[in-house]
């Protein structure tokens, strides 16, 4: 009788159409995506972007016209010293980045960013237009 090996099973069953891939989010040396989620109140625009297990300084972002641009690399966390072997992997790896184009009428000088808990919030104020009179020319 064969003796059963349960990794080589288990990995059967994760390559399997029924649960996915093994190689279904793994690094991606192309880049990938984060996700994130845009609210727009009377005096901003806030996004909010995952981005987990990153150190603030691994993470940019930039404003150029009326585009935000947030980039970065998440390293992969591997413990070499580790026996253990993946059997699937679906936490995204490797450089990232997303941009979003908003209106022009919010002041991306004065924009701020803060990153708490795996989650990157940048607040854009809006741009307040100031009231001035226009001058009538007679001929």
């Amino acid at each position: 009788m064969r003796k059963s090996k349960p990794k080589s099973n288990l990995r059967t069953l994760l390559e399997s159409n029924t649960v996915g891939s093994f190689q279904q989010g793994a690094y991606r040396p192309s880049g990938w995506r984060p996700p994130f989620d845009l609210r727009v109140n009377a005096n901003e625009i806030a996004i909010f972007v995952d981005i987990p297990g990153m150190d603030e300084d691994d993470i940019q972002i930039s404003s150029e016209a009326n585009t935000i641009k947030i980039s970065g690399v998440r390293e992969f966390d591997h413990d070499a010293e580790d026996p253990e072997e993946y059997v699937r992997m679906g936490r995204p790896y490797g450089p990232f980045a997303c941009e979003i184009h908003l209106a022009e009428d919010f002041d991306f000088a004065r924009a701020t960013a803060k990153y708490l808990r795996g989650v990157l919030k940048v607040r854009v104020p809006l741009e307040r237009s100031t009231s001035k009179p226009i001058p009538i020319q007679y001929p």
